[in-house]
């Protein structure tokens, strides 16, 4: 199975900068991207996308398809709140709940076997973002394409799911 990765031969400054800044902080800095414990939290972000949703983050919109929504099984231990592995390829980590709860951005390192976790990954070709993202623990993979669409991006079909 070939994963998706950035290469710096397919991403020019310009659309390097897009992709991060509308992607996902995955930095492998751990603690980054939390709340403060005095900040309020936010609104629960909707878990629902239409197929041609835009969205200034991408993750934001594949994670919160309705296509994903079989997978997430709330009521077993240790699936709310929803962890993302933290990818050092991107340099923006949107501030999100998911299921009722801040999404929690975590280092490759806790991403521990047996754990529920998500692992998001893309690509940049052509300015098109390819995204995808694994659930180990559920043993899926989500995969959707965005085209810039002013100062955000727009998904150009359906998520799809793979049972992998």
């Amino acid at each position: 199975m070939r994963h998706a990765s950035s290469s710096p031969r397919s991403l020019d400054a310009l659309a390097l900068g897009r992709a991060l800044g509308a992607l996902l902080c995955l930095s492998t800095l751990s603690g980054c991207g939390t709340s403060p414990a005095n900040e309020e939290p936010t609104a629960p972000m909707p878990t629902r996308s239409t197929a041609t949703a835009g969205s200034d983050s991408p993750l934001v919109d594949l994670i919160t398809s309705e296509e994903l929504e079989p997978y997430w099984h709330t009521s077993q231990p240790g699936r709310v709140s929803v962890r993302i592995v933290a990818d050092p390829n991107s340099t923006d980590r949107p501030a999100f709940q998911l299921l009722g709860a801040p999404v929690e951005w975590i280092t490759p390192e806790q991403g521990a076997p047996g754990t529920a976790y998500v692992v998001v990954e893309f690509q940049l070709v052509d300015g098109l973002l390819n995204l995808s993202l694994r659930y180990p623990i559920e043993g899926i993979r989500a995969s959707a394409v965005y085209v810039p669409n002013g100062a955000g991006w727009a998904r150009t079909g359906p998520v799809r799911v793979v049972e992998e």
